[in-house]
């Protein structure tokens, strides 16, 4: 039998979850309309801004899609692909990226991480669970 404050964070971790998922879309949605708004030519772009469009908005997309499935996995790259566009940043301009739309948008794969940790650290004490793992 669970007790009531593993059914608590399993419902926190379920609402999170979900807060993720949809955030998630958004922001990818929003990342596809400037791509498309901008009119996106793949032959205009330089190496240099190759890399960052690598680490942000490629990495951080296609970790918060991972995310979907495995959260650990996909929230980490999603996290680490921001912050080596952050770090990339400040290496080639001297300066980190000014605005908040690039956390905003980063956001669900932190929420992810956070879900799929503390997902993984619920299940492993359940005394239900604990079995399987012994």
């Amino acid at each position: 039998m669970r007790n009531r404050s593993v059914d608590a964070k399993h419902r926190l971790v379920e609402t999170i979850r979900w807060i993720a998922r949809v955030w998630s879309v958004l922001s990818i949605g929003m990342i596809l309309l400037f791509f498309i708004g901008e009119g996106f030519d793949p032959v205009r772009i330089e190496a240099e801004e190759w890399l960052g469009l690598f680490f942000s908005p490629f990495a951080v997309c296609a970790g918060m899609i991972i995310a979907w499935q495995k959260e650990i996995l996909g929230g980490t790259i999603a996290v680490a692909g921001l912050g080596f566009f952050y770090l990339l940043n400040l290496l080639t301009v001297g300066r980190f990226p000014s605005g908040w739309f690039f956390l905003l948008f980063s956001l669900p794969g932190l929420l992810f991480l956070a879900c799929g940790l503390q997902s993984r650290r619920t299940t492993l004490f359940l005394p239900e669970k604990r079995r399987q793992y012994n």
